[in-house]
């Protein structure tokens, strides 16, 4: 059993494929900062349920659906929304999210999906359906958002920052429009290594932005805590 505290809540990705990390963290921290008057949004690809679980946490009029195709880690996630403050905003669903028409448009989906698109896979099964992208493709999430989300609703992803260009195409092709680009830095010394989406189905201004997680001095950046600490227990 491997049980992380948050500040309002605690989470166990035990059988899930990939163990939390600080991607899904910062991903929901700054998604909540940004949109936190949210009244329906979507998790897909759950995994253990920490992106609900902190929309819950952030999005306080929210109902939240978290969407896993993985029997284990729908149940892991199950479980954990069961035992939060919020089970009663919080639906989990065992399914493929393709298969799934909502009753009403989201005003937004969020995803941290599968990062590797070639290569070897795993040889644990799990661990190889939560990091490769067998069934949740940049272009599918895009291709979904753009059907069930609501007109100014927002699409949130993260991916690493080799996947840029891929994921500008899927967005034009789609015909949705790229609103926020935040490229993260793990140190002050290293280039970005994965960047932050908002995609939307309307077009509108568009920022663009960078946070370093740690400054020269091995230290978290103020910039980083500022977004971070109102979820992380231990900060």
């Amino acid at each position: 059993m491997t049980k992380f505290r948050f500040r309002h809540f605690d989470l166990d990705d035990g059988g899930c494929g990939l163990r939390t990390g600080s991607d899904s963290v910062l991903l929901g921290a700054r998604f909540c900062r940004r949109h936190g008057s949210a009244r329906s949004i979507a998790d897909i690809g759950s995994g253990s349920g920490v992106l609900a679980l902190l929309c819950a946490d952030g999005c306080p009029a929210a109902r939240i659906d978290a969407v896993e195709i993985e029997p284990t880690a729908a149940a892991a996630a199950r479980a954990n929304c069961a035992a939060s403050p919020w089970a009663d905003r919080l639906n989990v669903l065992c399914a493929d999210f393709t298969s799934l028409t909502p009753d009403s448009p989201y005003d937004a989906i969020i995803s941290n999906p599968p990062y590797f698109s070639g290569g070897l896979t795993a040889p644990d099964p799990l661990r190889a359906a939560a990091r490769h992208q067998n069934t949740l493709t940049y272009g599918a999430l895009i291709d979904y958002a753009r059907r069930y989300l609501a007109p100014d609703g927002v699409l949130a992803f993260i991916s690493p920052s080799e996947a840029e260009a891929a994921i500008v195409w899927e967005g034009v092709r789609a015909g949705m429009f790229l609103r926020d680009l935040c490229r993260v830095r793990t140190s002050a010394r290293r280039t970005p290594s994965r960047l932050l989406w908002e995609l939307s189905p309307t077009d509108g201004p568009f920022t663009e932005s960078t946070i370093e997680m740690r400054g020269a001095d091995g230290e978290y950046t103020p910039g980083y805590l500022d977004i971070v600490k109102p979820f992380y227990h231990h900060i």
